[in-house]
């Protein structure tokens, strides 16, 4: 029964670390489409 409740917990830990590690990148992705990347910055020092 103990066994039972750990492999839950653990399975449920590891779920939500792969949701905080998927949102995240999710996150980043959408601002790298409006923020500008160092591209920008290059092309900028140029002028």
């Amino acid at each position: 029964m103990v066994r039972r409740v750990v492999f839950e917990t653990l399975r449920q830990v590891r779920r939500l670390i792969v949701e905080v590690i998927g949102f995240t990148m999710l996150l980043i992705g959408l601002a790298l489409l409006v923020l500008p990347g160092p591209a920008v910055v290059v092309y900028s020092a140029r002028f």
